[in-house]
């Protein structure tokens, strides 16, 4: 049925037939979203969930929360507030979540990571603003081989040209041209 022809249909309806249309019309009661009902003492996500939804760490499950980079990050940063020494070696496996927890759980340099985090120009980058809050030089080589981030670190962390970079941002035209015109060249 055309959106004309439906249009038409409502306006020939008597004010009770419209008021029916217009209730049967309404979205159904909100859905909440899926919320596990039961509790799986294997699976990192809802132990963190348990513990989060208590307020209070779970000794008897961290050795299984522990295990993965992800919901241990969470759980050092959302339940125990603090640095979780038994995790960071398995955080370190992954380098989102490393730099997340230097920058919102060490909330300063993670010197254990910074040899795995500086070996991807977009978490090199990110760790130099947002933890570092200044030029990263042992990461610069990984760095600038990156067009992209190389462009963002010149422009973000040396606010200047880096003529060691521009090589490798030359091999993206448009952030070449975004460079050149950024610095006047």
């Amino acid at each position: 049925m055309s959106v004309l022809v439906r249009a038409i249909d409502i306006l020939s309806q008597s004010d009770e037939e419209l008021l029916d249309t217009l209730e049967r019309s309404k979205p159904s009661k909100y859905k909440r979203p899926y919320i596990r009902k039961t509790f799986d003492p294997t699976d990192p996500r809802t132990i963190y969930e348990y513990a989060k939804r208590i307020g209070k760490r779970v000794p008897e499950y961290e050795d299984i929360i522990s295990q993965d980079p992800k919901y241990a990050y969470f759980y050092a940063r959302d339940v125990i507030q603090d640095r979780w020494l038994e995790a960071e070696s398995i955080i370190t496996q992954n380098l989102e979540y490393a730099y997340k927890y230097a920058q919102d759980v060490i909330q300063g340099r993670w010197l254990e990571a910074e040899q795995y985090i500086m070996q991807d120009p977009e978490y090199a980058y990110k760790y130099a603003v947002d933890v570092i809050k200044d030029r990263w030089s042992e990461a610069e080589q990984y760095i600038k081989q990156d067009p992209i981030f190389a462009y963002y670190y010149a422009f973000g962390v040396i606010q200047g040209r880096w003529p060691e970079a521009e090589q490798y941002i030359k091999q993206d035209p448009v952030m070449w041209e975004e460079y050149k015109e950024m610095f006047n060249m």
